[in-house]
C-alpha cells in the first residue's frame, strides 16, 4: 500500500517530469528560441516549423511518453483507483506546460494529456487521435484538430468509459480549450496558419497525386 507521503512524492515528481520540455531543449541545442518564433509554443507544431519534421517527430513522440510515464507508474502502485493516476496526469501536464526550468513557459500540453489516456482510457485515446488525424486533414488546422478532439474525449468516456472517469475528462477538454483559445482567436479572425502539405483539398498537398 503506497502512503500517503509517497504519492505526493509521486505527483511532484510527475510535474518535475513534466517540466521538461524537450522542444524547448532540443531548440536550445541548436541555438534556436522556440517561443520567440511562430506561435511561440513549446510543442511538436512549432519544432515542425523550427527544424523541420525529424526533430517534430522526436518532440511529439517524448511529449506523449512523458505523459504515460507519470501516470503508469502511479496506476501500477495505485491499482484499485483512478484518484492517483488522474492527479499524476494533471501534474505532468501542467508541468509541461508550466514548466519550473524554463520560468513557466511552456507548450499547451496536447501531446502529454494523450500520453496520461493511453493508460487511463485506452479506446477514448484512440477515438481522440482519429478525431485529430482526420480534423487536420479535412481543415489543415491542428489547434482546431486538438479542439475538437479534446472536445469529442469526454463524450467518449460517456459511450464507452467509466462515469467516474467523466470529470477528468471534462477536466482535460477544458484545459485544451483554454490552452487554445488564441488559436480559436486566429480561426475566427481567419489569419491561424493552415498546414497546406496536409490540407486535403489543397492543390499542392501530399494527398493529391502529382503528374
Amino acid at each position: 500500500m503506497i502512503s500517503p507521503e509517497q504519492k505526493i512524492l509521486l505527483i511532484i515528481s510527475a510535474y518535475l517530469l513534466g517540466s521538461l520540455s524537450i522542444s524547448i531543449i532540443i531548440c536550445k541545442i541548436k541555438k534556436i528560441d522556440i517561443r520567440a518564433i511562430g506561435s511561440g509554443n513549446a510543442g511538436a507544431t512549432n519544432t515542425l516549423r523550427a527544424l523541420g519534421k525529424k526533430y517534430a517527430v522526436v518532440v511529439l513522440i517524448a511529449d506523449i511518453i512523458k505523459g504515460t510515464i507519470p501516470t503508469m507508474i502511479a496506476s501500477n502502485l495505485s491499482p484499485d483507483s483512478l484518484t492517483l493516476p488522474m492527479l499524476c496526469a494533471f501534474a505532468v501536464v501542467i508541468g509541461h506546460v508550466f514548466p519550473i526550468y524554463f520560468s513557466f513557459k511552456g507548450g499547451k500540453g496536447a501531446a502529454t494529456i494523450i500520453g496520461t489516456i493511453i493508460i487511463i482510457f485506452p479506446i477514448g485515446a484512440l477515438i481522440c487521435f482519429i478525431v485529430w488525424i482526420s480534423a487536420i486533414i479535412l481543415t489543415g488546422y491542428v489547434g482546431l484538430a486538438t479542439i475538437l478532439a479534446a472536445i469529442i474525449f469526454p463524450v467518449s468516456i460517456l459511450i464507452l468509459g467509466e462515469i467516474t472517469l467523466i470529470y477528468f475528462g471534462i477536466t482535460a477538454m477544458l484545459f485544451i480549450i483554454i490552452a487554445h483559445h488564441k488559436n480559436f482567436t486566429r480561426l475566427i479572425n481567419g489569419n491561424e496558419n493552415r498546414f497546406n502539405k496536409i490540407y486535403i483539398f489543397n492543390s499542392n498537398s501530399i494527398w493529391r497525386s502529382k503528374k
